[in-house]
């Protein structure tokens, strides 16, 4: 078991969901991004998800993509973000880091190299949004020597066949987008997403974590009853956007998030 996987399965085993929070490395500067990192960890993130700026983000809505636009605005390179990451994680108590990085930019590297770079830097897992999974096959090799989990998304349209495929090498956890479309807060969540997260879970033995539209606390205890993690993005994203004690404020949220993921007691047997 992988360190990503066991923060998670620690979590669930002490009657808690694995709170995952989402920011994007360098926004709205480096300095603000390090400090609002350390906050998350403060706040009991199990893991932290990191996204890697990129301009033609995909999956991400206009928040996400926002943030991207003014990190490399702010010169936000490849060389600082694994900087900045590396000097996060020499603290061994620091949580795993999943780096959510589109394949243009593995692939430009070289996927060794980033590989490489990735598991230097103290990076536990990679998560490239925009490569289909008929396409892992040298990411996966490259990941497997770097001793690295490959993060796979599944999708309320994901035929049963093709998450057989995607469940082939998954490592980490299973994440699991809500709802079709791409990033941002929701106010309300898909009446059918408790069923579609059982299945998933009853198909690997890999946690499941859903990510993409939960934003409050209150949304966060209503799918910690199903799921063992919560993947939470634009709306701890937008409280750096505040003019006064950004890093303040994205504590609070995560602070209040974390709350409501605690103490749910056992998920459902697989």
């Amino acid at each position: 078991m992988s360190r990503l996987q066991d923060a998670i399965v620690s979590a669930v085993a002490r009657g808690d969901r694995a709170f995952i929070p989402f920011l994007s490395a360098g926004h709205p500067d480096m300095e603000t991004s390090e400090a609002a990192l350390r906050e998350l960890a403060r706040q009991g993130a199990d893991a932290i998800e990191i996204g890697f700026p990129f301009s033609d983000s995909l999956a991400d809505g206009p928040v996400v993509q926002g943030a991207y636009h003014k990190a490399l605005a702010a010169g936000s390179t490849r060389e600082s973000v694994m900087a900045m990451i590396g000097r996060l994680t020499r603290d061994k108590a620091f949580p795993p880091v999943i780096l959510m990085c589109a394949y243009n930019v593995i692939y430009r590297t070289g996927l060794d190299r980033f590989v490489e770079m990735s598991a230097k830097s103290g990076i536990s897992a990679v998560l490239p949004p925009d490569l289909p999974v008929e396409e892992w096959c040298a990411l996966n090799g490259a990941l497997d020597r770097g001793g690295l989990d490959g993060i796979r998304l599944v999708a309320p349209t994901t035929p049963p066949e093709r998450v057989e495929t995607i469940l082939l090498g998954a490592g980490g956890f299973l994440y699991y987008i809500s709802r079709n479309g791409v990033t941002g807060a929701r106010s309300e969540l898909p009446e059918d997403l408790e069923e579609s997260v059982r299945r998933l879970r009853a198909l690997s033995p890999l946690p499941v974590a859903v990510g993409f539209g939960v934003s409050t606390p209150e949304q966060a205890a209503t799918v910690g009853r199903f799921a063992d993690g919560l993947v939470v993005g634009s709306a701890l994203v937008k409280t750096l956007e505040a003019e006064s004690n950004p890093v303040a404020k994205l504590g609070t949220l995560a602070g209040n998030i974390r709350a409501a993921l605690r103490g749910l007691g056992p998920t459902p047997l697989r």
